[in-house]
């Protein structure tokens, strides 16, 4: 099975993804995935075969990122040419950490 960015996959759970990013790393193929109806729905999986594994006891807690953030730590591995997935998991920790910071949730974001 081949998984490009950017395609739309539908999953067990019914529910449709969007491939936010692709990653070759240690022999294996992992996915950051978000629900096209519902962008909280975030998964980052590993590809087994022909079957997405969820990957669920992450290093990195994956909850309150939005599609946004992935999007923007996809625009910076791109422009970097960042494909180790310690980086990675780095570059999703400081896009929690900017979320939790008291000072820049108190200004607008343009």
């Amino acid at each position: 099975m081949q998984i490009n960015t950017n395609c739309i996959i539908t999953l067990d759970d019914h529910n449709e993804y969007a491939v936010v990013k692709k990653l070759f790393y240690q022999s294996k193929n992992y996915y950051y995935i978000v629900d096209i109806n519902n962008n909280s729905n975030l998964k980052f999986c590993y590809q087994d075969n022909d079957t997405l594994v969820e990957i669920k006891n992450a290093s990195v807690n994956l909850n309150g990122l939005t599609a946004g953030d992935f999007a923007t730590v996809k625009k910076k591995t791109d422009f970097l040419g960042v494909n180790n997935l310690d980086e990675i998991v780095e570059m999703l920790k400081e896009e929690i950490k900017v979320k939790k910071s008291k000072t820049l949730q108190n200004s607008v974001g343009f």
